[in-house]
């Protein structure tokens, strides 16, 4: 499975291969966006391929096909050509940040630059995707935010942090926990 996330048109860029596997059943992968993935929509390749896999995402072979789909994406970097207002502006100047970064000890400060105020929900997810904690900040402004994570408690290893504000992801990026 390949994904455009820079949105040139092909599937060859380092990261786009998101997903392989083999068998006669349904087959689930985890995967995390790279936080250089362009926002909106980006084609999504399936290659599938009886009794072998391939390692090309387009041209002629029998016994498999290939389809595209749609995915769309947010939380990445924006597209500049979709701005179109003063208020897209600021909702681009979301970011986050975990400092020190790897983390030493059971708490770390979180910088996080909102583009607009309200709650905002952060989790932290390890690479498969799992939510391992999850907590609301009822009181960011618009612009940088310092807060205090507590009691994080994680085995050594990468982690991902993400923001959320309503249902949409508006910052995320990995940090590294070294005890």
């Amino acid at each position: 499975m390949y994904i455009d996330y820079n949105h040139d048109g092909d599937f060859i860029d380092a990261g786009e291969q998101v997903a392989q596997g083999n068998g006669s059943g349904a087959i689930n992968r985890n995967f995390v966006v790279p936080l250089t993935a362009i926002n909106g929509k980006a084609r999504m390749r399936v290659v599938m391929h009886f009794s072998s896999y391939l390692a090309q995402t387009c041209g002629n072979f029998t016994e498999g096909e290939a389809e595209d789909y749609s995915v769309k994406i947010t939380g990445a970097t924006p597209a500049l050509d979709a701005v179109a207002s003063e208020t897209d502006v600021k909702a681009m100047l979301n970011s986050i940040m975990v400092s020190l970064n790897p983390v030493k000890g059971s708490s770390a400060n979180v910088v996080l630059q909102a583009g607009k105020p309200g709650s905002v929900n952060i989790k932290i997810a390890d690479l498969s995707g799992r939510i391992l904690r999850s907590e609301t900040i009822n009181s960011m402004i618009a612009g940088k935010n310092n807060y205090s994570l507590r009691n994080i408690n994680l085995l050594p290893g990468t982690y991902m942090i993400m923001a959320q504000q309503g249902n949409a992801v508006i910052a995320r990026t990995q940090f590294i926990v070294d005890k």
